[in-house]
């Protein structure tokens, strides 16, 4: 076992990431509103864009860190972000600029979180997988969640230029890191390494190997509708703002809300194992998933809008730390199980605004179409999910 303490460069790789990114395409919106005068509709037209190629970049991403070394990868994926975000600062008037900078950068980051992912748990034993994923999920978490509270005032008193020089500063620190502290050695997780679902449990509600695989099986299907919900909301989060009358600073404060719900969810599903395999857990999470994003979507009211975003952080919280924990007890915590794992967390992001756009493009008349249409689609997967837990039951 590698401890947490000797991998602390990994981590601290992994929080400068998560804020860098936060920052830069949660922000985005706003600056895509403020200078082109996009609403909703383009906004999650975007979103879908940057979903696609975050899919097939992650699946491919995979593949190169486990032949290339997740280090190098690491190296390549971090230079590629401040490259194309440099261009920025001088390109970023020509709308198709833009997305190129985006296309490049979603590209490069692609690199960045499988290899992060297959480092953490770099040969970790089975038992101590769970404590390695509740340390990665708090890190990330806890960094995105701060970027969104304070990326507010960052964005309007930097500028929107500080989009495209304020995270490459932060990939600067962690090429320094990289040089300073990692081991090139640490190329690829040792693949003897077979997490059993009976020799990662603590307790004496073992599941058997096929119970573990549903549940897998449901908990990936679970996590990229999670998506479909969460990178809806955050597309049209300038249009909300918008209309509460909320500037970029305010934005960011009370729209973060669910952000510290989730690192809340987080350290608390790491520290308590009461809901490893058991459906009731993910098809409540499932439930207030749909019931957030609903409520999140439609109402004005700033006091039911924090209690949206409490049940609908508390959601997304269970469903992606079930998806990850599930995998990393049953399959592999290999790169290329990690660009997987991206790639379907892509797919959420892609569908859901995909769906929101193409309806608002074609029945621009009926704003709450998107809506209800992602909403169903949540719907259907639940019922998916329903129909694999009854057969694990039959």
């Amino acid at each position: 076992m590698i401890d947490w303490k000797n991998k602390w460069v990994y981590f601290a790789l992994e929080a400068l990431n998560s804020f860098a990114c936060s920052y830069f395409f949660n922000f985005l919106f706003f600056f895509l509103r403020d200078n082109y005068h996009f609403g909703n509709r383009e906004n999650l037209a975007v979103t879908a864009f940057h979903g696609l190629i975050y899919t097939i970049a992650s699946w491919q991403g995979g593949k190169f860190i486990e032949k290339n070394g997740q280090v190098r990868s690491l190296k390549i994926g971090i230079i590629g972000m401040i490259l194309f975000l440099i261009c920025g600062i001088q390109f970023s008037r020509p709308l198709p600029a833009v997305l190129l900078i985006l296309l490049g950068w979603t590209i490069s980051m692609c690199l960045i979180w499988p290899a992060i992912e297959s480092l953490v748990s770099l040969n970790e034993p089975s038992k101590e997988l769970p404590r390695m994923v509740g340390i990665y999920n708090a890190v990330w978490a806890g960094s995105s969640a701060v970027a969104y509270f304070i990326g507010g005032a960052l964005y309007e008193h930097l500028g929107w230029k500080s989009l495209f020089w304020l995270p490459p500063i932060i990939h600067i620190i962690q090429l320094i890191l990289l040089k300073k502290f990692s081991n090139e050695k640490h190329q690829l997780v040792n693949k003897s390494n077979n997490n059993e679902p009976e020799q990662c449990e603590t307790n004496s509600n073992i599941p058997d190997k096929s119970t573990a695989e549903k549940f897998l099986k449901m908990a990936w299907i679970a996590n990229p509708f999670a998506y479909v919900a969460m990178n809806t909301f955050l597309a049209v989060i300038p249009e909300i703002a918008k209309n509460q009358n909320l500037n970029p600073t305010q934005a960011g404060l009370f729209c973060s809300i669910w952000f510290f719900v989730r690192l809340g969810a987080f350290i608390l599903l790491w520290k308590w194992d009461g809901w490893h395999y058991r459906f009731f857990w993910l098809f409540k999470a499932f439930i207030f998933l749909i019931a957030g994003f609903l409520i999140l979507l439609i109402s004005n009211n700033l006091l039911v809008l924090v209690f949206a975003q409490v049940i609908f952080g508390w959601a997304v919280g269970l469903i992606y730390y079930s998806s990850l924990y599930y995998a990393m007890h049953v399959g592999e915590a290999g790169a290329s199980h990690g660009g997987l794992h991206e790639a379907a967390i892509g797919a959420g992001i892609f569908l859901g605004p995909a769906i929101g756009s193409s309806t608002l493009y074609l029945l621009p008349q009926y704003p709450n179409v998107a809506i209800y249409a992602i909403a169903t689609l949540l719907l259907v997967a639940l019922f998916v999910m329903i129909l694999l837990n009854y057969k694990k039951q039959k």
